[in-house]
């Protein structure tokens, strides 16, 4: 269906309208409303580069392919609101007189692939770090800071490869998307929270076993790494309320494990290491619970 420069000069109303296969668009003027919603609008691509809307426009369907809405202008309202899009829709260079409304609107993240003899996935389309930048100000513009937050994690993905190039950078990018989800999950970070607690216990459970042959410290293991586990966590326990000759039970029994022959330096550097990653999963579980939340 080719309506490429066409001019409607009164409400376009594509309500619930299916195109099964291309719907051209390219520089059609619209000089009052376009309507491309309904619960059944269904379109595979939708080509409407250079498009103009001079009253409002209303996009509310389903995309199953590229859709391309390269300087767009659209001089009324502008609601993307609950549409879906099977690829990152290309809205660079889109004008709006107002704010577009982009709340609920599904976007796919970027596809990564792993190249050959490359340690990290990358991006397989370069220009989607521009798609989602734009998505993303759009979000901003209309203070939706849920997908503000959506989009970006979309956009730190996309760079991969693109202008996130050398390894190391790579490697930051991807540790926080495992971590965290780029800011955006604060779940992300408890799991880990968990995962690191538990593996730490096991870790001072084994060097004890090694230095000093026993197994059955298990009690001590999980105090220890609760204690490491944050660094105030330990500060909080030590200059808590008790009597001054008062020795608690677990300092009793780590001066009994260390004259048994406990390295306790390997104990120290351990818990450093612990106090470190705990620091780092913290941050990433309250910068997710900001971006939630948007506190400041």
């Amino acid at each position: 269906a080719e309506f490429n420069s066409a001019k409607f000069s009164g409400n376009a109303d594509f309500e619930n309208a299916t195109f099964s296969r291309n719907a051209y668009f390219n520089y059609a003027k619209f000089k009052k409303d376009a309507f491309f919603n309904g619960e059944k609008f269904r379109a595979t691509t939708m080509p409407a580069s250079g498009m103009v809307v001079e009253g409002s426009l209303y996009v509310n369907g389903t995309f199953e392919d590229d859709v391309d809405w390269q300087r767009l202008e659209v001089k009324g309202t502008a609601s993307f609101r609950g549409s879906v899009f099977r690829q990152i829709p290309d809205l660079t260079d889109a004008k709006f007189e107002r704010p577009p409304e982009v709340a609920g609107m599904v976007v796919p993240r970027p596809v990564l692939a792993r190249q050959p003899a490359r340690w990290f996935k990358r991006a397989t389309k370069a220009d989607d770090v521009n798609k989602l930048r734009k998505l993303k100000a759009m979000a901003i513009a209309a203070n939706d800071h849920e997908r503000d937050g959506e989009f970006f994690a979309g956009e730190m993905m996309a760079k991969r490869g693109v202008e996130t190039v050398t390894d190391s950078a790579l490697a930051m990018n991807t540790l926080y998307g495992w971590l965290s989800d780029y800011g955006q999950s604060f779940v992300r970070p408890l799991v880990w929270m968990a995962g690191s607690f538990a593996t730490f216990a096991f870790v001072y459970l084994c060097l004890i076993r090694w230095c000093v042959g026993r197994w059955d410290e298990i009690g001590f293991v999980v105090a220890m790494s609760a204690r490491n586990f944050l660094p105030f966590l330990g500060s909080l326990i030590r200059f808590s309320v008790s009597p001054n000759d008062h020795v608690s039970g677990f300092m009793a029994d780590y001066a009994n494990l260390s004259k048994q022959g406990l390295n306790v330096d390997w104990m120290v550097g351990v818990g450093l290491v612990q106090s470190l990653i705990g620091t780092v999963l913290l941050f990433l579980f309250l910068l997710a619970l900001r971006n939630k939340f948007r506190l400041k």
